[in-house]
C-alpha cells in the first residue's frame, strides 16, 4: 500500500507544476510585465528550480515523508489561489514558487519511491511511477489548459480544484502509513 501511495505522490508532485509551465508566458503577459522581459521569467523560473532542489537538499531529511510531499504541493496550491484572485505586476513573482516546488520535488520525490522497491524490481516499478505519472498528465493538461483559454486565471483556479483533494488525501494517506 504504501508504494502505491509514494508512487501517487510522485506523479502528483511532478504534474502539479508541469500543468502550469505552459502558462508560464501568458500570466506574465496578463500581469503587464513588458514582452521584452517575459524571457527573464524563463531564466528566473529555472533559477527557482535550482533553489529549490538546494533547499530539499538541505532540510527534507529533516521532515517525514508525507511533508516533503505535502510542503511544496500546498505551497503551489497557495500561490495559485492567490493569483487566480489578483493576477498583478505585483503578485507575478509568486509563479517562482512554481519553480521552487519543482526543484524540490524533481530531487525529493523519486527517491522516496526508490528507497521502498526492492533492488530486482526497481527498474519495471519506477517504469510504472514514470508511465502512471505520464498517463495523468495528459487529460489534466488538456483539462486546465481548457479552463485557461478563456482567462488564464481560470486555468489556476482549475489546477486547485484538480489537485487539492488529491494532495490532502495522499498527504494524509503518507502521515496514516508512517505511524502503522
Amino acid at each position: 500500500a504504501r508504494l502505491r501511495w509514494l508512487i501517487l505522490a510522485f506523479s502528483l508532485g511532478n504534474r502539479i507544476t508541469h500543468v502550469m509551465i505552459w502558462a508560464l508566458t501568458p500570466i506574465l503577459i496578463y500581469a503587464g510585465v513588458p514582452l521584452t522581459i517575459v524571457a527573464a521569467g524563463w531564466v528566473l523560473n529555472t533559477f527557482a528550480q535550482v533553489i529549490g532542489a538546494m533547499i530539499a537538499r538541505k532540510i527534507a531529511r529533516r521532515l517525514k515523508k508525507w511533508q516533503r510531499f505535502a510542503l511544496p504541493s500546498l505551497a503551489v496550491i497557495l500561490v495559485l489561489m492567490v493569483m487566480s484572485i489578483n493576477l498583478s505586476i505585483f503578485t507575478v513573482w509568486l509563479y517562482a514558487v512554481l519553480g521552487l516546488a519543482h526543484g524540490w520535488n524533481s530531487s525529493v520525490l523519486l527517491p522516496m519511491v526508490q528507497n521502498v522497491i526492492p533492488a530486482n524490481i526497481q527498474a519495471t516499478a519506477l517504469s510504472v511511477a514514470d508511465t502512471f505519472s505520464r498517463i495523468i498528465y495528459v487529460p489534466l493538461v488538456w483539462i486546465i489548459g481548457s479552463a485557461g483559454s478563456s482567462d488564464i486565471r481560470f486555468s489556476m483556479v482549475a489546477t486547485v480544484i484538480i489537485f487539492l483533494p488529491l494532495i490532502l488525501l495522499t498527504a494524509k494517506k503518507l502521515k496514516n502509513l508512517e505511524i502503522e
